[in-house]
């Protein structure tokens, strides 16, 4: 009986030890996602080197527009954040840089796009920060890996102060000189979006695993010259043209950050 009783015992064991393996290595399954942003002025397409109105009435052409992502996340109250996953983005960072974009989201719309896997399931929210976290902020360039790497030169002070969150270039007959050169950067003015509300439980997204989940968001350019107090930007004053830090710094980060809008979403099944 002794003898059933231990057999019995290592039977269980095995069986025990088998499902917890099982559960160990179960595989979380993932989908694909691409983060598209798509410039736009107001309601209309953006184009490089087309002439816009600020809300203030002064005239603008833009001809370089370049802006960094990093820590995109995907979240809802009853689980864990959960991290894009890429084998390409360098510590989660991805370049937005207009000028090599390559095709268009909607009909004559520039944009760009961030792809990237995501664990399967329903998110009401995502967040994601315009600039790079302080930890890679400060890093050598000539030894970064991309998009972090010393090509992109015109999105790193050489001055060692790091990288250049968010650039936009262009003229305007408004400004001295008629040059606009706006670029932010600095630890402290890292830009922190969020789309959707992390307790509402009408999800906001749903990553499939046999599916592209598009995710699109805009940059209205027009919403970039309206201060958060309601006042208008202007190209006037020297300091307000040509950016790099101080208070229009600060000022453009949260002008960007009003800038930001969430679209739309889609699955597109894979064939």
């Amino acid at each position: 009986m002794k003898h059933i009783l231990v057999v019995t015992g290592c039977l269980l064991l095995l069986c025990s030890c088998a499902n917890q393996k099982t559960k160990s290595h179960a595989t979380v399954s993932t989908g694909k996602v691409e983060f598209i942003c798509v410039p736009m002025v107001g309601d209309k397409p953006f184009y490089f080197d087309s002439i816009y109105k600020t809300p203030a009435g002064e005239t603008y052409a833009v001809n370089n527009l370049k802006f960094f992502l990093s820590d995109i996340a995907f979240s809802r109250s009853d689980i864990s954040e959960r991290p894009a996953q890429s084998a390409t983005a360098a510590y989660g960072v991805y370049l937005a840089d207009f000028t090599e974009t390559t095709g268009d989201t909607m009909a004559g719309k520039l944009r760009y796009k961030a792809g990237f896997d995501m664990q399967t399931g329903a998110y009401s929210d995502i967040r994601f920060n315009i600039g790079i976290p302080r930890f890679h902020n400060h890093g050598d360039p000539t030894q970064a890996p991309s998009p972090l790497n010393i090509g992109n030169t015109d999105m790193f002070w050489e001055w060692n102060s790091g990288y250049i969150f968010f650039l936009l270039e262009g003229k305007s007959d408004y400004a001295e000189d008629s040059i606009i050169h706006i670029a932010v950067g600095g630890d402290s003015r890292i830009m922190p979006v969020s789309f959707g509300d992390l307790f509402n439980a009408v999800p906001l997204v749903r990553v499939q695993e046999n599916a592209i989940t598009r995710i699109y968001f805009k940059l209205d350019l027009n919403s970039i010259f309206i201060n958060a107090d309601g006042s208008l930007y202007s190209f006037k004053s020297g300091e307000a043209a040509v950016v790099h830090g101080g208070y229009y710094a600060d000022r453009m980060r949260l002008n960007i950050l009003q800038s930001v809008e969430f679209i739309s979403t889609e699955n597109i099944p894979v064939k």
